[in-house]
């Protein structure tokens, strides 16, 4: 849980010191720019889901700001369990994955990649590249779909 009583009392401090709760939401929901909703929209738009396994295959040249807002949206899907977003950097595929649910424990998952994280909040970097949508890891060639099957699923 992100809100909690230190949280809370943390806000209701800065308020008494001053701070513009107005300005704060502006720059916290809003002012978003073009590129940012451009990218936005390429990484939606590739969105594939598996039974309860939502997958996003990110190319190369989405920003990194992108890598970590976006999995927030695949894990808000309905009828989604498990969130991973796979993206490229140098010679590695890192992997992003989240649930929603306690009875999901997305960090068994990141250990067999050899990762780690939390139960709801993991991680884990595999040998490999991503190309036009296509997951080049182990020798293999797999698409999002297979390689959720494959490795997520077990």
């Amino acid at each position: 849980r992100n809100t909690d009583a230190r949280a809370l009392w943390t806000a209701a401090r800065l308020l008494d010191l001053g701070a513009d709760q107005s300005a704060i939401a502006q720059r916290a929901f809003w002012g978003y720019s073009l590129d940012y909703l451009h990218q936005l929209g390429r990484g939606l738009l590739a969105i594939e889901v598996v039974d309860t396994v939502a997958i996003l295959c990110l190319p190369p040249d989405i920003e990194w700001w992108l890598k970590s807002h976006i999995i927030g949206y695949l894990s808000g899907l309905e009828n989604v369990d498990i969130a991973c977003v796979l993206y490229p950097e140098e010679d590695v595929i890192k992997g992003s994955l989240r649930t929603r649910y306690d009875t999901v424990d997305v960090n068994q998952i990141a250990h067999r990649f050899g990762g780690g994280g939390h139960k709801k909040a993991s991680g884990f970097r595999i040998p490999g590249t991503i190309i036009d949508g296509i997951i080049h890891f182990e020798d293999n060639n797999y698409t999002a779909k297979e390689f959720v099957k494959k490795f997520i699923q077990k």
